[in-house]
């Protein structure tokens, strides 16, 4: 268990750095919102994700070149 725990941690890390560089990755049913982090459900033998919503003054999506 001590593996898949790391690699939760560096998921997680990972998530978290491209989010404070402005590169989300998106909820594709909300695309305002960005996924902030990932959780395991050991009950249900599941992955789940927490989504936050961008900010007003959006930094750069791949869609639209924008900074």
């Amino acid at each position: 268990m001590a593996n898949f725990e790391i690699l939760m941690e560096v998921l997680n890390s990972t998530i978290k750095t491209l989010n404070e560089h402005g590169w989300y990755i998106r909820d594709n049913l909300d695309p305002e919102h960005y996924i902030s982090c990932i959780y395991y459900e050991p009950d249900k033998d599941e992955l789940y994700f927490d989504t936050k919503e961008e900010e007003a003054t959006q930094k750069w999506s791949a869609e639209s070149d924008i900074w």
